[in-house]
């Protein structure tokens, strides 16, 4: 009998380490989701996160207790290790709860996350899982740091005993950059969960003064330039006249804020900011409100997660997930799996090109309601969290017991 009770209940009572390297976890949706399903399950969960400000509550979790990312104390070049310093030495206090509990399962996030936790799983062996978000390919490495993380996220990723990613296509890339046996996969797409549903209304028009008469086109995330960033701020004004841009994305100290800077000079009647991250119930209500949505990504030869990565984002876009959960028609550009998609599922327009944007925001205007059809039924039936999470806690409970 306590065996039936342990198979039916595998995460009750087991303590789980995320390894986190990022300080957004409350921007990925599906990893969000999966870990307040595991919680709600009766499992314990310790963040490792790159800085513990922002947790708990802001990412949406609840209680889980929050730690420093256990960086280690020297960081590739003298100039990155200094950028750090201050989180490496946070992170000692990490190591040290490390070396003093064993957790019954751990995941893994990125190359950063995967290296940490592989080296804890060393000292401390059990199940090991590699949440990839971001891709690294070898021949677009600028430097030997970034090549030898490459190297044991290699040789991390296979010793790992669960590799979950977004779509087959990167499923394929990852398999072959990283000599994995597609057996070793599960997906989850970056997607939310279908419940709660926002109720579309005007809160987002009469916060930024747009009429009832005008289509907002929503730009959300990352304004920068691998999100054509420079193009749209170029190219608005060739817009139909009742198209509006809106830019909702963070500040932050960086090359980003140069064109949220240049955004916000801008005098033009058709463009509006929006404005700073927001809780996700608020944000979801933005999502709601708008009329079309961007998913613009443009590869950035200077940046070794803005090539292929990028190129082939897929199912691992937040906002494009969120823009089809709530019947948004999509706007992309060269984007193979959207266009693939689009066969089966008419939710948009996926351009070859940033100078057919105009005349792709007027045909998306004239036919709204069928767009919005096809995207919510794309949502409910490929992306929806509900749809993909039993697969991935399946192959979770099989590590367990």
């Amino acid at each position: 009998m306590p065996q039936t009770a342990s198979v039916q209940h595998p995460f009750s009572g087991r303590r789980l380490a995320l390894f986190y390297p990022l300080p957004d976890l409350a921007t990925n949706p599906c990893l969000v989701a999966g870990l307040t399903a595991l919680r709600r399950e009766g499992m314990c969960i310790d963040l490792l996160t790159a800085r513990n400000d922002l947790y708990p509550g802001h990412g949406g979790l609840g209680d889980e207790r929050p730690f420093p990312f256990a960086w280690p104390l020297w960081v590739g070049t003298i100039q990155q290790t200094l950028r750090r310093w201050r989180q490496c030495l946070a992170g000692g206090k990490t190591r040290r709860r490390l070396a003093r509990h064993a957790y019954d399962l751990v995941i893994a996030v990125n190359p950063d996350g995967l290296v940490r936790a592989a080296a804890y799983r060393r000292q401390r062996p059990g199940p090991l899982v590699y949440f990839s978000f971001e891709l690294l390919f070898r021949d677009e490495l600028p430097n030997r740091t970034f090549r030898r993380l490459k190297t044991l996220e290699t040789a991390a990723s296979q010793a790992a005993d669960l590799v979950v990613i977004q779509d087959p296509k990167r499923m394929q890339l990852l398999a072959a950059e990283n000599h994995l046996a597609p057996e070793r996969f599960a997906l989850l797409p970056v997607a939310p969960s279908a419940l709660p549903r926002a109720a579309r209304s005007e809160a987002l028009r009469r916060r930024l003064g747009v009429a009832a008469h005008q289509t907002l086109v929503l730009h959300a995330g990352s304004f920068s330039a691998f999100t054509y960033a420079d193009e749209l701020l170029q190219d608005v004004s060739r817009w139909p006249p009742d198209a509006v841009l809106v830019v909702h994305g963070r500040k932050h100290p960086g090359p980003q804020d140069i064109h949220l800077r240049r955004l916000q000079r801008l005098k033009a009647a058709n463009v509006v900011y929006s404005g700073q991250p927001m809780a996700a119930e608020d944000y979801e209500t933005l999502i709601a409100s708008a009329d079309i949505g961007l998913a613009l990504y443009k590869p950035n030869p200077r940046s070794p997660y803005e090539q292929r990565n990028i190129a082939e984002i897929g199912l691992s876009s937040g906002k494009f997930a969120f823009s089809m959960k709530y019947g948004l028609p999509v706007v992309s550009i060269r984007q193979p799996t959207y266009r693939a998609l689009l066969a089966d599922y008419p939710f948009g327009l996926d351009l070859d090109a940033i100078d057919e944007l105009p005349a792709a925001i007027g045909a998306l205007q004239n036919d709204l309601e069928r767009h919005r059809a096809a995207a919510r039924r794309l949502f409910d039936d490929r992306l929806a969290f509900e749809r993909n999470w039993p697969a991935v806690r399946a192959r979770l409970a099989e590590l367990l017991t």
